[in-house]
């Protein structure tokens, strides 16, 4: 992953999803928690993703 610009935007749009989610003067939003193991599934599937991608790369 050699662009930089969109892996800092990645970043920082999970910082900005987790800010809006559990950061104490957002409830004034009606946001309610969200557990943190709602957070994996996500990342698991961006996991596999990649992986799927770099086997076909290697086919």
């Amino acid at each position: 992953m050699n662009n930089w610009v969109l892996n800092s935007s990645l970043v920082f749009e999970t910082i900005l999803a987790a800010a809006i989610a559990y950061l104490p003067f957002m409830s004034q939003l009606n946001v309610q928690y969200v557990r943190p193991v709602y957070w994996l599934y996500p990342m698991l599937y961006s996991i596999l993703m990649w992986v799927a991608d770099e086997t076909r790369r290697f086919i």
